[in-house]
């Protein structure tokens, strides 16, 4: 049987490794099931709400369609969970951008704050309303390349200028 979560009530995930087309079968009779199980406790699962990601790590990646209840199930190559972005490479080059936009509030913080001459309260600021955004599930998608370090980097090192 796939592994499943159900979490928030209406949301399922259904995941297992794909290693043969043995796997593909086991996991297609898992979504037969869980259809059927949905079926007999009158529940109705959108197919077209539902989507497959696959993640991989060689160069190749194995793509198989998948149905519930006669429709395909639509692929998608960038899946938002708990707001991090997983792309199939599991590289989270997306979400560091993601970040960095979403830190523009320190824009926001520079205007509101060019007035004050309380650094602590400026500094106060930023923890409150940029920090957070950097810190989200940082254990999860910290970035490892080069690039990525820079790119956050660069919205730190914006600050600091700021404060100087």
């Amino acid at each position: 049987m796939a592994g499943c979560w159900i979490s928030c009530g209406t949301l399922v995930k259904i995941f297992m490794r794909i290693h043969s087309e043995e796997d593909v079968e086991r996991l297609r009779a898992d979504l037969n099931a869980l259809s059927g199980w949905a079926c007999e406790n009158v529940l109705v699962i959108n197919a077209d709400k539902s989507q497959v990601a696959s993640f991989y790590r060689g160069r190749t990646q194995l793509q198989f369609q998948y149905e519930l209840d006669g429709s395909a199930i639509a692929r998608t190559e960038v899946v938002r969970d708990l707001g991090v972005l997983f792309d199939s490479r599991l590289t989270f080059a997306l979400y560091a951008d993601h970040v960095v936009s979403r830190c523009g509030l320190i824009g926001f913080v520079k205007r509101t704050t060019r007035d004050f001459s309380n650094i602590s309260a400026i500094t106060y600021l930023y923890n409150t309303l940029v920090m957070p955004t950097f810190i989200y599930c940082c254990q999860i998608w910290s970035p490892y390349t080069q690039i990525a370090i820079n790119h956050l980097d660069s919205v730190q090192h914006k600050f600091i200028r700021y404060l100087a």
